[in-house]
């Protein structure tokens, strides 16, 4: 039986059958880090489920976001181990040695030009632009050092969701705090 079956793990764009090929969700899987894993099928498929550990080059066995960047890199912010970029074949892992804030890494987003931001959990928030690091933390105006989420609206703004201190605005310039006393 000729099965054809891919790992999904779209964390910004929604999978799009290619026309002509019938694809059904075969399997999904949600694990407790927040991990979710689906596997698609064309055609009768069994599933077959492919494992990725520190063993493999996986710098934690605790993740916490992934995201598919533009050049189809899969990005894991894990717990302890900074975050791990796989290209299909290999793994780099990047860590506060590197640059990032952080080793906790609980949210990731690539903004419109293709930089990658990193909440963490204590260090505020990274951007990486493929060569350097910058990272932003309260003393530049972000709400809290830890940062769970990250999303980038039409007007290119990117929000950052913080554990206790609100949410920031960056417009590439400034921050803005917004809290529960603002309404």
């Amino acid at each position: 039986m000729n099965v054809n079956c891919e790992l999904i793990v779209r964390a910004r764009r929604q999978f799009v059958a290619p026309a002509g090929r019938s694809r059904r969700v075969k399997s999904a899987l949600a694990l407790a880090s927040g991990l979710v894993v689906i596997v698609l099928c064309a055609g009768p498929a069994r599933a077959e489920w492919q494992t990725f550990g520190p063993g493999d080059g996986l710098a934690s066995d605790v993740v916490y976001a992934i995201i598919e960047d533009g050049s189809e890199n899969l990005w894991f912010g894990t717990w302890g181990g900074g975050v791990s970029r796989y290209d299909g074949v290999s793994w780099t892992t990047y860590t506060a040695d590197d640059g990032l804030a952080h080793n906790d890494v609980l949210a990731i987003v690539e903004d419109s030009s293709g930089d990658l931001w990193f909440g963490t959990r204590k260090g505020g928030v990274s951007r990486y632009d493929g060569a350097s690091w910058t990272t932003y933390t309260t003393a530049d105006g972000l709400a809290n050092n830890e940062v769970r989420a990250i999303i980038e609206d039409g007007s290119e703004n990117l929000w950052f969701g913080t554990y206790g201190g609100g949410v920031s605005r960056y417009d590439g310039a400034s921050w803005t705090t917004y809290t529960t006393a603002d309404g």
